[in-house]
């Protein structure tokens, strides 16, 4: 049982020695580059007056944000900080930590959202004598800078006190739906935190005092007493409180752990992208159930509680291509979690598609508690246009699929989304009388420099393989979606090989859209066929693709479009152009002293914590210089590279059909060994070109040659006779064919009724 007086927690620093997993200062920076510290559930700003949760929001459509809770949490001393401060981001163990060195007496202060007790924010302070008998005493008060909210009313206050410890207990409620038609009621918000004593003194006779702040956050009393209680009850010191909470962050940090070996600064900004990300993913184990997850936004759920900033906490395409990815390279659960919150809002999705006249799921640019369409007011043409998230959901999914053939889960989930987002294709494309080819009109690529275009060639890629995609659903999911003749689907993948692919064959590229002519563009767009779409096409032209658009793509873009690169020009072996992009990718985009990614470059408004650029960074690494490559019957590795002025590149943890492998790589020579075999899904893999066979089990090592490579596969095809057909575009189609585009007047009738 946790006393008032809590045990010692000895903290031992190693000032000579350098770890690379701690990130230090002896200076705070500005807000947009403090660390924000989460956990699946909550996450906030450190010092900041906001405490943000999962799933709640506040604002109606485009006004949705996170709804800031204020931030009991923050417990402030009357200690100032001239040089004799050290600041210090934990990345192994999850923690932030201050150090206040002062004449005679230390103060040191830990703060986290515990990994274990997801509900729990802790806030930790140790008073230590470091010389003299005098005594010492620092004042200690419990400030959220605002207790006010304008998110969210307060219903009620209650003072409390359970196994000898005073808390106090604030239940709130939003105050605006998102979307009533698809939520109900106000969402519920409970805070409690015990209440910090007016000071920390050490006697004379003392050599510490300690005080340990708790602060839980949830939907209710009940849920957030419980957390507190079972705290007070099952952790009988400090240090068994903290282990729960660290023993995780260094079990998904090995894990899942990724490194280079004497790079110190290419090293941490992966392992604290690693970090930035993971932080916002659910805990593996926890002391209650987690609830839905919501998804990832751009700067995680530590930010978005403010009107018109960091994106207000929405979710977009970032997910699905940007961070996904390393996440599904990871763990699965973690990949499910994300995958499910889309499944979860499909019903506003297929909505959206009704009243705009579409078949299927018309899943919002922006998305956030209900699922509805919430992109603010200032940005129409990316509602209007932006179709391409629907085909950037739907490949995220097969992915999963592809990553573990994990039927239940397939027909549960999947077979419903590859189906109604391959129907919202099929009524979106139109017939071209005169080329003889299927066009997507009136889009926006991924290059929101230009919108109302026709034919961008990502768009018409992603919606063929979604296609595609569909058409296997329809014969591997008959008895889940009701199908009894193939003739229900076979439009899919007639559709999909028709469609327009724009292509200059005297230059050898792809042009971005009809009457592209060269204009300077945001961001990644044509040359993501390469990576992640893995278009097929030759390398010269993939070659010619990146060349082109690296010198129309304006330099103050997003961080992703550099790693894009990176990996194009890995595929193609030019070391020496990836490992400009790589650096390029990183150097502005990370800012010291604390590795907070944002979005743009100095000096260019955008979003800070930014984990999107985290996830396209790590996709560079394991993608690139690793040449991991998932596809949808196999995954291979070959033509893997370490970074520059790095000796090697070590991957802890890889996982392919439930089946995890380590790979060092290191002179040009790679080395993977099995780390978990699954008897459930046993794979079979193959060294290429010379064709041997290797049945693996826990502690199999294989060694090979970047000329070489790795095919692993699946031992058995739970797919019977069902194929995922080639993604192929661009094959005229018979003359006759009626445009499948049809405008639904019904459902226009709908929208007219809808909106008024």
């Amino acid at each position: 049982m946790m006393k008032v007086k809590f045990f010692i927690l000895l903290l031992v620093v190693f000032f000579a020695r350098a770890d690379e997993d701690i990130l230090e200062s002896t200076s705070l920076p500005e807000y947009s580059d403090l660390p924000t510290l989460s956990n699946g559930h909550v996450g906030y700003v450190i010092y900041s007056d906001a405490i943000l949760m999962n799933g709640v929001y506040n604002g109606e459509r485009g006004q949705s944000h996170r709804a800031r809770i204020p931030n009991w949490s923050n417990v402030v001393t009357n200690l100032s900080c001239d040089d004799d401060c050290l600041y210090r981001l934990h990345l192994k163990q999850g923690y932030f930590e201050a150090i206040y060195n002062k004449n005679g007496y230390k103060l040191t202060q830990h703060m986290y959202p515990h990994r274990y007790y997801n509900r729990a924010i802790i806030n930790r302070f140790v008073l230590e004598r470091t010389n003299g008998s005098s005594s010492y005493s620092i004042n200690l008060r419990v400030d959220p800078l605002n207790e006010t909210s304008i998110d969210l009313d307060l219903k009620y206050t209650k003072y409390d006190r359970a196994e000898g410890i005073d808390f106090t207990t604030r239940c709130y409620q939003t105050n605006v739906k998102e979307n009533s038609t698809y939520q109900s009621a106000f969402k519920p918000v409970c805070i409690a935190h015990t209440d910090a004593p007016i000071s920390l003194t050490i006697s004379t006779t003392q050599g510490t005092a300690e005080y340990t702040h708790i602060t839980v956050v949830g939907p209710t009393e009940t849920e957030i007493r419980k957390e507190l209680i079972d705290i007070l009850q099952k952790e009988i010191s400090y240090q068994s409180l903290f282990t729960k909470h660290a023993s995780q962050w260094e079990n998904d940090m090995n894990k899942y752990g990724i490194s280079v070996e004497n790079n110190t600064e290419v090293n941490q900004v992966i392992r604290s992208s690693l970090f930035y990300l993971i932080s916002n993913l659910p805990s593996s184990s926890t002391n209650q159930k987690n609830g839905i997850f919501y998804g990832l936004s751009p700067s995680g759920i530590g930010k978005g509680g403010i009107l018109y900033a960091e994106y207000q906490g929405h979710s977009f395409w970032d997910t699905e291509m940007w961070m996904y990815p390393p996440i599904l390279m990871f763990n699965p659960k973690w990949s499910e979690e994300l995958l499910y919150y889309r499944y979860h809002v499909r019903n506003a999705a297929a909505d959206n598609a009704l009243y705009t006249g579409y078949k299927g799921y018309r899943f919002p640019w922006e998305s956030a508690y209900t699922g509805w369409e919430v992109t603010p007011d200032c940005c129409p043409e990316v509602v209007e246009y932006q179709h391409h998230i629907i085909s950037d959901i739907a490949f995220a999914f097969r992915s999963h699929l592809a990553a573990t053939r994990d039927l239940t889960w397939w027909k549960k989930y999947g077979c419903d989304i590859a189906w109604n987002t391959a129907k919202f294709w099929e009524s979106r494309v139109k017939f071209n009388e005169t080329t003889k080819f299927y066009d997507i009109r009136n889009v926006m690529g991924p290059d929101e420099d230009h919108h109302d275009i026709d034919n961008n060639v990502y768009t018409n890629v992603n919606a063929a393989i979604n296609l595609y995609f569909g058409d296997f659903a329809g014969c591997a999911c008959r008895e889940v979606l009701g199908i009894s003749s193939e003739n229900e689907y076979k439009n899919f993948s007639m559709i999909a090989k028709s469609l327009t692919l724009l292509y200059d064959k005297e230059a050898d590229f792809h042009p971005q859209f009809e009457g592209y002519n060269g204009e300077e563009i945001k961001q990644a767009d044509v040359v993501l066929l390469g990576y992640p779409l893995q278009f097929p096409m030759n390398a010269e032209t993939k070659r010619n693709d990146l060349l082109y658009y690296d010198n129309k793509t304006r330099s103050t873009g997003p961080a992703m479009t550099w790693g894009v690169h990176t990996i194009g020009f890995l595929d193609i072996k030019d070391e020496t152009l990836a490992a400009k992009f790589f650096e390029r990718s990183y150097t502005v985009y990370t800012h010291k002293p604390f590795n907070v990614w944002s979005e743009n470059q100095p000096g260019t408004p955008g979003a800070g914590n930014f984990i999107t650029g985290a996830g396209g960074f790590l996709q560079s690494v394991i993608n690139g210089y690793a040449g991991i490559r998932l596809h949808f019957d196999y995954l291979s590795i070959t033509n893997f590279y370490t970074p520059v002025n790095s000796s090697a590149l070590v991957l802890n943890g890889i996982t392919y059909l439930y089946n995890r492998f380590s790979i060092r790589i290191e002179n040009g020579r790679a080395s993977i060994e099995f780390l978990e075999v699954s008897n459930e899904h046993p794979i079979k893999v193959t060294l290429k070109p010379t064709n041997a066979v290797y049945d693996p089990n826990v502690g199999t090592k294989i060694l090979f040659t970047n000329d070489q490579e790795i095919i692993m596969e699946p031992k058995t095809d739970v797919f019977e006779s069902c194929v995922l057909k080639e993604t192929k575009l661009g094959i005229e189609a018979g003359a006759g064919i009626l445009n499948v585009g049809l405008t639904l007047i019904a459902s226009l009738i709908l929208l007219i009724n809808f909106v008024n």
